[in-house]
């Protein structure tokens, strides 16, 4: 896991990103790793030297998220949905993917597409959860996995979060 330290480094970095005019910074070097935030688009990369090993973080929004590498477990963004925002952190012992997107539609096509996908990347379903406007569907997979999607139908479309995560792998 990626110490406290770090992680409150990568905030300073955030918030004084926050307060410089329109541009990218860094990436910026310390003893700990690299930190590079593009303040016009939101995006944010970090790598974090650890005792405990490497980890990496992305972040990106408004469309600009990084979907260049697939999303664990074959899992893929919904056809036709709008990536909103993407978040992602990996080590060598776990990983974790949040994608928010926006689709156009309804929660009752969205969230049997993404049980598919579990199903074949050899998850269980364990929570089905349907009110009249939100669908949501939790399970786990291989070696601890875990996914959930929730489809929220709102005006002007559904917000979906997906979220895959590996667990920490043993030492």
């Amino acid at each position: 896991m990626i110490g406290w330290r770090s992680a409150g480094l990568a905030a300073g970095f955030v918030i004084a990103a926050c307060e410089r005019s329109p541009q990218t910074l860094g990436p910026s070097a310390t003893e700990d790793g690299t930190l590079t935030i593009n303040s016009q688009t939101g995006e944010t990369r970090a790598r974090v030297e650890a005792a405990q090993g490497p980890g990496t973080l992305y972040s990106g929004s408004d469309g600009n998220a990084d979907l260049s590498s697939a999303l664990p477990f074959g899992f893929t963004i919904y056809p036709g949905a709008r990536v909103q925002r993407t978040t992602s952190t990996r080590s060598d012992k776990a990983s974790h993917t949040l994608v928010t997107m926006r689709s156009a539609d309804g929660p009752d096509a969205i969230v049997p597409y993404y049980r598919a996908q579990a199903l074949k990347a050899g998850f269980s379903t364990e929570m089905d959860l349907a009110t009249s406007t939100t669908r949501a569907l939790d399970g786990t997979g291989p070696d601890g996995a875990v996914f959930s999607v929730n489809a929220i139908a709102q005006a002007g479309g559904t917000l979906v979060t997906l979220r895959l995560s590996s667990r920490p792998k043993a030492e």
